[in-house]
């Protein structure tokens, strides 16, 4: 187990994307003793195999080294639980009402925060803006951390 997650964390220098895939790894890597005893793999590390799997057999993968120039957008995201969810890309802006019960099944205000930051990201991909160095304001610490890291210990973060 420590040798694939080494080598995986070796082959997100290629795969980005693949620094999110790497946390349940690691984690269940640490739930091992130095003797050798079986372990059950769970659902979560198998997901993330898969998708190492599915990723890996990409045929001639690369990644440019270049840096990108970071563009002077102005980008916020926030979430109420009165209000719902509001995004602001340079002038323009929309906001969405969360819907009664949204908040079930674990999901908090950090959830709420996390589609719109994902709500964000498809209004600038739709918008032409591929392969850019963005800033997107958010003022939820643990959000950005389980969007651009994987460590959430909420599940619907990571969903």
């Amino acid at each position: 187990m420590a040798s694939i997650l080494g080598s995986l964390q070796h082959v997100t220098v290629v795969y980005k994307q693949g620094h999110s895939h790497l946390p349940a790894l690691s984690h269940f890597l640490s739930k091992f003793p130095n003797i050798h005893v079986l372990h059950h793999i769970p659902s979560n590390v198998m997901h993330e195999l898969k998708w190492w799997s599915c990723t890996l057999t990409v045929p001639n993968p690369s990644r440019s080294l270049t840096p990108l120039l970071p563009l002077d957008l102005y980008i916020c995201v926030d979430a109420s639980t009165s209000v719902g969810i509001g995004i602001l890309i340079n002038n323009q802006w929309e906001a969405w009402s969360l819907a009664p019960g949204w908040n079930s099944n674990g999901q908090d205000i950090g959830w709420a925060e996390a589609v719109g930051i994902e709500l964000a990201v498809m209004w600038l991909a739709s918008s032409g803006y591929h392969n850019d160095c963005l800033t997107v304001n958010c003022d939820n610490t643990s959000v950005i951390q389980s969007f651009w890291k994987g460590d959430s210990h909420n599940p619907s973060h990571k969903e």
